[in-house]
């Protein structure tokens, strides 16, 4: 009788252990999703800010931030006949990684780049017009 009731004393002990460990990874999941809002609102001010500087200037090809603010989309002209385009997207563009939360940076040619903090990718983003300006 005693291992029976041990048995179970095991059973809920492991089913509480289970319960604690999933509630503590949903509220630590919520956390990094709010750092993450919090750092696409960062980059996404940076954009309207360079956005609003560079509106004028020829080198430019477009400057887009989508309308639900899920995108940003930088292109300069490099000559005539091409252009160097730099994205960024809240969530991978193709759907992918679902669990890995980030923000995305896509360029033709390369691979993906994914970043946690937004002082990376605005440094990045500030990087690409400061090198397509200075060129």
């Amino acid at each position: 009788m005693s291992s029976e009731k041990d048995i179970l004393q095991q059973l809920d002990s492991t089913i509480n252990a289970i319960e604690e460990h999933r509630d503590w990874r949903s509220k630590q999941r919520a956390e990094e999703e709010a750092k993450l809002r919090a750092a696409w609102q960062q980059l996404l001010d940076a954009a309207t800010q360079l956005r609003g500087k560079l509106k004028d200037n020829p080198k430019l090809r477009y400057f887009s931030i989508a309308r639900d603010g899920s995108e940003i989309a930088i292109s300069f002209r490099t000559n005539a006949a091409s252009s160097n385009l730099m994205s960024f997207y809240r969530d991978h563009p193709e759907g992918m990684y679902n669990t890995t939360l980030a923000i995305w940076c896509r360029e033709p040619g390369r691979d993906d780049r994914r970043f946690q903090s937004a002082d990376d990718a605005i440094q990045l983003m500030v990087r690409h017009c400061a090198g397509n300006l200075a060129s």
